[in-house]
């Protein structure tokens, strides 16, 4: 009987590890902030993407922030922390692939949050699509 809960008592301890570790898994993509998720979320049109520059981006990189408008779909795909600040590596696909050299399809860019508004943003290039 001894042998029985001990078995179970195992086994429940087992089974919520799996679990924990499981949430632990899934929860570990890159943490972004609000501010950045909502700069992210703004692609969609000029008016609410310009709105959301004046809001966060200081005055004298508004006009290389918005020439991001053409990245579609922008996804964080690394964080890193460098002192207070908060930096992304963005990619996204481009709407007007036109605007690109021949075979380029991503764009790539990093942008620098510090104290709740953009301190940085620079511009990696294109990535190129495999044929």
């Amino acid at each position: 009987m001894k042998a029985y809960r001990f078995f179970k008592t195992s086994m429940m301890i087992g089974l919520l590890g799996i679990i924990v570790f499981a949430l632990v898994w899934v929860g570990s993509g890159p943490r972004v902030l609000p501010e950045m998720q909502e700069c992210l979320q703004s692609h969609g049109s000029q008016e609410q993407y310009a709105a959301v520059l004046e809001k966060y981006c200081r005055v004298d990189l508004i006009g290389k922030a918005m020439g991001l408008l053409v990245v579609k779909d922008p996804q964080v795909v690394r964080v890193e922390h460098s002192g207070k600040a908060v930096c992304y590596l963005v990619e996204g696909s481009i709407a007007d692939i036109s605007v690109l050299p021949l075979n380029e399809t991503v764009e790539v860019y990093s942008v620098c949050w510090q104290d709740g508004r953009i301190a940085s943003l620079d511009f990696n290039g294109g990535s190129f699509m495999a044929f």
